[in-house]
């Protein structure tokens, strides 16, 4: 995919003031997704995407009289993006018992239109798990989940507020067991 934006919404922040401003932007990649069934019970699934942005005449400095402006990486666009899934399911007599487990990459990106090195956010990847029982009718199944299987600590926000001294990092979501059930009727 290719879009040539004209007036795209760039917004910035920088401390504490925020800024929403018009200005020319690109954003160019692609998207794939593979599924296979090597066996009758077994399914894998691969996905991937490449993003690539250019965000035109973002102003930086602080000297109205003298305003530079140059190209940024929009925000929040990693670069490179993978998700693996392997799903084992076991039929039983009165049911169907599905295992699965899988994984997804992040390139890292910027959280913030400034691309400045506090905003940037590192690669990361993830693993979650889950196991689920649907009855023979599939009028309800319940699931045993984990997210972030092993506890992965991984950034997903950054402020930069370096004008007040420091910067405010958001963390992704620790490990998370649940319980889920659905009835369909």
């Amino acid at each position: 995919y290719y879009y040539d934006y004209n007036d795209y919404q760039a917004f910035d922040q920088r401390g504490i003031n925020f800024t929403l401003f018009n200005t020319d932007a690109t954003i160019s990649g692609w998207d794939s997704e593979l599924s296979l069934q090597p066996a009758e019970h077994t399914t894998l699934m691969f996905g991937a995407a490449y993003l690539d942005t250019d965000v035109e005449n973002v102003l930086i400095g602080t000297d109205p009289f003298n305003p530079i402006s140059v190209d940024r990486e929009a925000p929040q666009s990693p670069s490179f993006t993978l998700s693996t899934a392997i799903v084992q399911d076991f039929e039983l007599g009165d049911g169907l018992l599905s295992l699965q487990f899988s994984s997804y990459y992040n390139s890292g990106y910027f959280s913030q239109l400034t691309n400045a090195p506090s905003t940037d956010i590192p690669s990361y990847i993830i693993y979650n798990g889950r196991i689920s029982y649907t009855d023979a009718q599939e009028k309800y199944q319940i699931s045993l989940f984990a997210k972030n299987l092993f506890d992965k600590e991984y950034i997903t926000y950054a402020f930069d507020i370096a004008s007040n001294g420091f910067t405010e990092q958001t963390l992704g979501t620790p490990r998370w067991i649940g319980i889920e059930g659905r009835y369909n009727f």
